[in-house]
């Protein structure tokens, strides 16, 4: 299969990302907010509101800090063919500052959130307490958002001509370790204290990985939309070719799909196999009552079965447009996975898609393009010390066919 001659048609004039794509954002971002303030201000049951909230943060910071996490990732694995994918995750880290904001309006509405405030939990009051769970969450999320962005900025900071590569090694290498271990960590207690917690007598081991590996997913999933936008740009071009490049990144989200449809299956098949009827509590309350019942089946279809298939031909990893068409399929219904992880568990009955809830969530999507442009503009596409890390492991660079994307 032919790849598409973006590298024929490259460009590199004008801003990356069109300012009236950063406005519009913004705006969005802003009439969402608005609204939905509105709204919970007139609701007399306000806590579904509350929930979509609290869904859309956790995948959009999940979004942001997965995309972030495959730029250490790649780095430490010392990826050769990585300049651009990490270079995306290097962007994501710009809306992580941005998710600190609903986090902070997430405590003002705790009592909405927290089916656990005012009950006894028993021993589980050590651990459920108020501040004592946004405290611990706060310092992590804090936590990774510096890290993160200061690893970005010690990368275009080579690029901008301010730094040396040895200048910013040791620190580089650091944090392409710490930033891993940190957050499993922080994005496990998110997963505990967010999802979990919404349940209180349920709990789960895997809850955390199944999380923090789904941001991942999600993570890869906009990388490749956004290479796939900026595909005709000359630098991206000349560095995602040939198309086996696009294979490489492909291959990584069919990865990902399958480890995050294993870790889902692992959760149902301890439940079964252990035969605990407590646990069968969060899974009954998503799995037989509508509308959830039908949103469950679109995620396992949609999110974790239905992309594994897809990828399974290799053509469809090697053409930008089918693989981010898959991408598109694997955000909108991880996105959903989050409305239906949170949501039964605060207003299962009373929660409706309602316009309010439609504009937050356009909202979010708004700011995170926004930043994310943002950040495009204003620094390189493509990572020099990626370019050179590559240059210096394969000084005699291996020719491939860009049709058939076998060895010459």
């Amino acid at each position: 299969m032919r790849s598409e001659p973006a590298a024929a048609d490259a460009r590199d004039d004008g801003a990356v990302v069109p300012a009236w794509l950063i406005v519009g954002g913004w705006v969005l971002a802003a009439a969402g907010a608005v609204v939905w303030a509105v709204a919970v201000g007139a609701a007399n049951k306000p806590a579904g509101l509350w929930a979509a909230l609290l869904a859309n943060f956790l995948f959009w910071t999940g979004v942001a800090q997965g995309g972030a996490m495959w730029a250490a990732t790649l780095r430490l694995a010392r990826a050769g063919w990585a300049e651009v994918p990490n270079r995306m995750g290097d962007a994501c880290a710009a809306f992580l500052p941005i998710s600190l904001i609903p986090a902070i309006v997430l405590f003002f509405g705790r009592a909405q959130i927290l089916p656990w405030l005012g009950q006894d939990v028993g021993d589980r009051a050590l651990w459920l307490n108020v501040p004592f769970v946004f405290l611990r969450d706060g310092i992590g999320l804090l936590a990774m958002t510096v890290m993160s962005l200061y690893y970005a900025w010690i990368h275009v900071r080579v690029d901008m001509g301010r730094a040396e590569r040895s200048d910013i090694q040791p620190a580089a290498s650091i944090l392409s370790v710490a930033l891993p271990a940190t957050y499993a960590v922080v994005y496990s207690l998110l997963s505990f204290d967010f999802v979990m917690a919404l349940s209180p007598f349920w709990k789960s081991t895997v809850l955390g990985p199944y999380f923090f590996i789904g941001a991942m997913y999600t993570g890869m999933a906009a990388i490749i939309i956004m290479m796939t936008l900026l595909r005709g740009r000359k630098d991206v071009a000349e560095h995602m070719t040939p198309a086996r490049r696009w294979l490489d990144v492909g291959n990584l989200m069919m990865a990902f799909a399958m480890l995050t449809t294993y870790m889902f299956y692992a959760q149902l098949l301890v439940i079964w196999y252990e035969n605990m009827p407590k646990e069968t509590v969060f899974i009954v309350n998503r799995y037989h009552y509508p509308p959830w019942t039908v949103l469950s089946w679109v995620i396992i279809i949609g999110a974790f079965l239905g992309p594994i298939v897809l990828m399974l031909r290799k053509e469809t990893k090697m053409h930008p447009r089918a693989l981010s068409a898959v991408a598109a399929l694997v955000l909108v219904t991880m996105l959903i996975e989050r409305y239906v992880l949170v949501v039964p568990s605060i207003a299962r009955d009373s929660f409706s898609f309602s316009f309010p809830v439609i504009l937050l969530t356009v909202g979010f999507a708004g700011a995170f393009v926004a930043s994310v442009g943002w950040f495009l503009n204003r620094y390189p596409l493509v990572s020099m010390i990626d370019v050179e890390r590559r240059e210096a492991r394969e000084p005699h660079p291996v020719l491939l066919d860009e049709d058939a994307g076998e060895v010459n």
